[in-house]
């Protein structure tokens, strides 16, 4: 993977999560009734965000990435323990949007106690913050940054899949298949995984297939987030999406994208 695939992935699920947001636990038929169809990055939503803000998932994708930029990835307990850092001070900011077991993670961090493992953790908080892994294809560095908050064997299970699911984007081995049929737009990691599988294999350019992905509603944002992540690399972003995001991005998130991309990834 070069450099520009690994800055249009990040970029992109971006814009994912920008447009997803908009239509984020919302039905289909409420989505239609509000707004026909959402054909652009338009802010709003029960967060309502300023059109190209983005949500938890981008914030908690950026603390991952400044830990790598600061510990790199050979010290895994360092690294955890600096993600771990950087999702409490993330926390303690007063974000607008934390999951429930996100925030029930994070919480029993900052007094002390470690993550049990619970097989009824089903959630996708782990998932939408694993593409900086999933990019430098660090399977067991994704899923110590996903049991943090998360913790059992479907979510290891998940989390692999998809980090390899963007490696064979990346390397040009991926083949579409009809495996990805559960498209219920849910935050279940399954149902999530399978959702961003399914649009991506429509293998239609990125405004289409993002129109109609978050247009199902839902956990809209963080599928949005993947599915953008995902086409990214190989796919042009829409200009005018792409602006919109990096004119919302703080300037110190950015540059540690930028020195992210810079340090792991070669060639243009």
């Amino acid at each position: 993977m070069n450099k520009a695939q690994a800055y249009n992935s990040i970029i992109g699920f971006m814009v994912g999560d920008a447009m997803g947001a908009t239509t984020e636990f919302m039905y289909p038929e409420e989505i239609k009734a509000q707004y026909n169809v959402v054909t652009d990055i338009i802010g709003g939503g029960w967060l309502n965000l300023q059109p190209g803000e983005t949500t938890d998932d981008t914030e908690m994708m950026i603390c991952i990435i400044k830990a790598i930029n600061k510990i790199g990835i050979e010290d895994k307990d360092k690294l955890r323990e600096e993600i771990t850092n950087n999702f409490i001070q993330w926390f303690l900011s007063r974000p607008k949007d934390v999951g429930t077991k996100t925030r029930t993670a994070i919480i029993e961090h900052f007094s002390g106690k470690e993550v049990k493992e619970d097989d009824m953790a089903l959630g996708n908080g782990g998932l939408m913050r694993a593409l900086p892994f999933a990019l430098l294809d660090e399977i067991e560095l994704n899923i110590m940054q996903c049991e943090i908050t998360h913790k059992n064997r479907i979510q290891k299970e998940y989390i692999s899949k998809y980090t390899g699911f963007i490696q064979d984007i990346a390397n040009n081995r991926y083949i579409p298949t009809q495996e990805a049929n559960r498209i219920e737009p849910r935050g279940n990691i399954i149902d999530t995984y399978e959702s961003v599988k399914y649009h991506y294999n429509l293998n239609r350019e990125f405004r289409h297939t993002m129109i109609l992905s978050i247009n199902k509603g839902g956990d809209a944002d963080t599928i949005g987030a993947l599915l953008g992540g995902a086409m990214a690399i190989n796919k042009r972003i829409p200009t005018d999406w792409q602006r919109k995001v990096i004119n919302k991005i703080d300037r110190q998130s950015h540059e540690a994208i930028i020195e992210f991309v810079n340090k792991y990834f070669t060639g243009e």
